[in-house]
């Protein structure tokens, strides 16, 4: 009985010391607000959903979620161009440093931060100079830009805009634009 318990302690304490967790935690404040972001990750988890996320405001915790992410990361900047700090977690990259991030949105009417559902769909989504949109550059054979609105509700929404970047001359990205400007003009009473 001896020999059977000291291997299920060594196989225990074996996996316990190389169990990889790690954390992260940052503060930033918002109209005098101050927010702390945790996260706490298992890089050994054989779940999708590796990363615990907390998010206080003076110390009240007003968000807690689950979320993919391969490396501990975080940008704090303004995706909805209300002047406003927005969150943005990493996920992952695929291929051709095709970067995914989880979008939290910062929401001034309840002072707390709200997840984009979808913003993590796709790679290096960024702000454009028309507010409220924002435009993903997919890196493979033809690079390509796809735009979408981030409404007031926080939800995104696919514009169904998409230009190749054949000459990779940021004329397709120019253009993009330019077809967002016409049907954002076509939407006005």
């Amino acid at each position: 009985m001896k020999v059977p318990l000291s291997i299920i302690l060594t196989v225990c304490s074996w996996h316990i010391s190389f169990s990889q967790t790690s954390s992260l935690d940052s503060t930033w404040t918002v109209k005098g607000q101050e927010f702390r972001l945790t996260l706490k990750s298992n890089s050994n988890s054989e779940e999708v959903l590796n990363t615990l996320l907390k998010i206080s405001r003076d110390s009240e915790t007003i968000l807690i979620d689950t979320i993919a992410s391969s490396r501990l990361y975080i940008e704090l900047r303004d995706m909805n161009s209300d002047n406003l700090i927005d969150l943005l977690i990493y996920q992952s990259s695929g291929a051709r440093a095709n970067e995914t991030f989880n979008l939290f949105l910062y929401r001034p009417t309840s002072m707390n931060y709200l997840k984009v559902e979808g913003f993590n769909d796709w790679p290096n989504m960024h702000s454009t100079k028309i507010p409220g949109v924002v435009a993903s550059y997919i890196l493979k054979g033809v690079n390509e830009y796809k735009f979408f609105e981030i409404n007031s509700w926080g939800e995104l929404t696919d514009l169904n805009i998409s230009e190749a970047d054949s000459y990779l001359d940021g004329k397709a990205y120019n253009k993009g634009l330019d077809k967002v400007r016409r049907l954002k003009k076509s939407y006005r009473p």
